[in-house]
C-alpha cells in the first residue's frame, strides 16, 4: 500500500513541476515577445 501512495504523490509531483516549467517559460517567452514592441515604442516617441 506505500509502495501505491509514494508512486501517486511522484506521478503528481512530476506532473506539478512539468506545470510550473512550462509556466515559466511561457513568461520568459512572453517577456522577450515584448521587449521589441517597448523599444519600437521608445524610438516612436522619440
Amino acid at each position: 500500500m506505500k509502495i501505491k501512495i509514494a508512486k501517486v504523490i511522484g506521478f503528481c509531483f512530476i506532473i506539478l513541476s512539468i506545470i510550473i516549467a512550462s509556466y515559466f517559460c511561457y513568461q520568459n517567452y512572453n517577456s522577450a515577445n515584448e521587449e521589441p514592441k517597448r523599444a519600437t515604442l521608445v524610438i516612436n516617441l522619440e
